[in-house]
């Protein structure tokens, strides 16, 4: 049996790492994701480079088997444990991801720059497009709630955002994980915009919906207005507090405003 494993992302902390791998089985591709509760147990110099890293992981126990997620930690100095399946694969809720969209094998997109953790600038076979996905299961939070905004936005028929083109999946079950959004061009807004940047955010603040980080990074000048990007913070409006709501409001515009502002560089830019 012919096998390679290929690292895709990680998440490294002190004391320990979560790494998500590709491993290629007799023409076949799939997602594993391994948790190393004790980073000690990789030499540093392995810990976060990929030939050095599968060198190093496929020296324990079980690696060759077959799991979808492997936890190996110590006991003491010298007991090694590596338990298969101890955690479970994530997944945007069903319940989330219900709309009519198309899905997409997140292996099948080719990733054409990385723009930072979490996004990707891919093309999915018949077009360029944002990848935005839950690497791991912490990411799950943000992810829900971005996707959430975007279809929000969609059954309203709002383009103040990038439009949600599809679904992205893993493995067999189809576990969804991410979504692809439209490229939109345009550029970072600055001071000069603060006048329709505001109407624009009081227009998705008609809608019910706060954007909680309006720096000048997520606010794009497309030919066609202000467009907002990265909605991971966004809040929808609370059916029965209208004080609440006022304030969350009047926060998400002074922090627009602010940053409009500001000379510093806040955020990262897609593209």
């Amino acid at each position: 049996m012919s096998r390679r494993d290929v690292l895709l992302d990680l998440d490294l902390s002190p004391s320990d790492c979560l790494y998500r791998l590709q491993r290629e089985e007799n023409d076949t591709a799939r997602v594993i994701y391994v948790h190393v509760a004790n980073i000690d147990l990789l030499p540093e110099e392995s810990q976060t480079s990929g030939f050095e890293l599968i060198r190093d992981l496929s020296r324990f126990s079980g690696w060759d088997d077959s799991w979808d997620t492997l936890t190996i930690s110590k006991d003491g100095d010298t007991d090694v444990q590596c338990v298969p399946n101890a955690f479970k694969l994530h997944a945007i809720p069903q319940s989330i991801a219900c709309g009519p969209y198309p899905l997409f094998n997140i292996l099948d997109l080719q990733v054409l720059t990385s723009k930072k953790p979490r996004v990707a600038y891919v093309t999915n076979g018949t077009e360029q497009c944002y990848l935005k996905y839950a690497r791991f299961a912490f990411e799950i939070q943000w992810t829900t709630k971005e996707l959430g905004a975007y279809h929000a936005l969609a059954q309203k028929n709002s383009r103040l955002a990038p439009q949600l083109l599809g679904y992205v999946f893993e493995g067999s079950g189809r576990r969804i994980i991410g979504f692809l959004l439209e490229a939109l061009v345009g550029r970072p807004a600055n001071v000069t915009d603060e006048k329709r940047c505001e109407e624009a955010l009081q227009s998705l603040h008609e809608l019910g919906i706060t954007h909680g980080d309006p720096n000048k990074e997520n606010i794009l000048i497309t030919g066609s207005g202000p467009r907002f990007i990265d909605l991971e913070d966004s809040a929808m409006q609370p059916l029965d507090n209208p004080q609440a709501w006022d304030a969350m409001k009047n926060d998400d515009l002074c922090k627009m405003k602010m940053h409009l502002r500001s000379s510093s560089d806040v955020g990262c830019s897609w593209s």
